[in-house]
């Protein structure tokens, strides 16, 4: 039976795909940085759970600035912060509207 497993790995925050079966399945290296160590099963979004808000603290929402002015990647926001890539994606606007009225961007 093949599966498709998705891994994050820590050290330089890349996330890849592996399409493989059950049996041969081993703790890949990343493909980016060829670490082993820090790489671990990655899921942003799990089924069946509740979608709980949570209001974004001051520490967050410097990493989302960094993210618009391309500093960091919205993935890497997501590890950092513990959310998921789409509630990274969802925010930027709202955080480009909340810089251009306080006269920031």
């Amino acid at each position: 039976m093949k599966i498709n497993q998705v891994f994050i790995c820590e050290d330089c925050v890349f996330v890849f795909q592996i399409h493989t079966s059950c049996k041969d399945m081993k703790k890949p290296y990343c493909p980016k940085c060829g670490e082993k160590f820090e790489v671990r099963n990655y899921q942003s979004v799990k089924k069946g759970e509740k979608l709980i808000r949570i209001k974004w603290e001051q520490e967050e929402l410097e990493l989302l600035d960094r993210c618009i002015s391309g500093d960091l990647g919205a993935h890497q926001v997501a590890v950092m912060t513990g959310r998921t890539v789409n509630s990274v994606l969802k925010r930027i606007p709202r955080r480009k509207e909340e810089l251009e009225h306080a006269g920031q961007c």
